[in-house]
């Protein structure tokens, strides 16, 4: 539990810092394309943003390994020796015109997982009630419980941050955690796809193919399997995903079901 809490809580910061750092991100980038879209987030050598109901949510490729920066010319992540790009230590924005408001930007969701295909969730029968993230709490990270059982929020400086379980799991409130729907008896009714049965069969992090599906692939971060999607036009391909016309992804080994 201590891990994955470990990791919720690098990622609420790390999108925090960059919201800082990087003032011209543009939350509505997906908006017009499909599931799967990925676009680099300028002024960045690894970040880029993954588009799934045409919602922008902010990955790294350092989630592959340090070594791996997102690649322009093939769209998705690869090795930095390869890439060869320079990050800028300070990157320069103008001011905007004092005559003129700035615009009112919102920290965008963010997930520990991508969504799955086809999840089906159920309102809270026992009216949870809506979150209003306390502001004098300004060193706490909080957890709170969402009316949807595969949601939950995160709390930091007064933000609040809507967060998804990875498929198959539901928010576990006693434990503060994504967690299988047995040990949420509000949630234990959800029926979920045959992603469920999909599990990494050892520890460390690594990729595998997808069963059945040569569009999607399995990233497995210490026994905790997270259904990725390749980019338009490209398949899985041994360890990732290249050309449809050159992609073998049949490689299932790794995972057992």
């Amino acid at each position: 539990m201590t891990g994955r809490i470990i990791f919720v809580i690098i990622s609420l910061l790390n999108l925090i810092l960059i919201k800082a750092q990087y003032p011209e991100v543009d939350e509505d980038i997906c908006i017009g394309y499909e599931d799967g879209a990925l676009f680099q987030i300028q002024g960045t050598c690894t970040l880029y943003y993954y588009c799934v109901d045409q919602i922008g949510y902010i990955d790294d490729c350092k989630n592959f390994g340090d070594e791996y920066q997102f690649d322009p010319e093939i769209n998705d992540c690869n090795l930095a020796e390869i890439v060869g790009c320079v990050e800028e230590e300070e990157p320069f924005y103008p001011d905007p015109d004092p005559e003129t408001n700035p615009p009112v930007t919102q920290a965008p969701p963010i997930v520990t997982t991508q969504p799955p295909t086809q999840t089906t969730s159920i309102s809270n029968p026992n009216n949870v009630p809506d979150v209003e993230c306390p502001t004098n709490k300004p060193n706490e990270i909080l957890f709170f419980e969402s009316l949807n059982c595969t949601e939950y929020y995160v709390c930091a400086n007064g933000i609040k941050l809507t967060m998804r379980c990875m498929e198959g799991f539901v928010w576990n409130p006693d434990e503060n955690q994504c967690d299988h729907p047995v040990y949420n008896p509000r949630c234990s009714n959800l029926s979920f796809d045959a992603n469920r049965n999909v599990k990494c069969n050892r520890h460390g992090f690594y990729t595998a193919a997808y069963p059945s599906d040569c569009s999607k692939y399995v990233f497995c971060a210490e026994g905790i399997p997270m259904i990725q999607v390749c980019p338009i036009g490209t398949s899985w391909h041994i360890d990732r995903c290249v050309a449809s016309q050159y992609a073998l992804c049949h490689d299932t080994s790794r995972l057992r079901f």
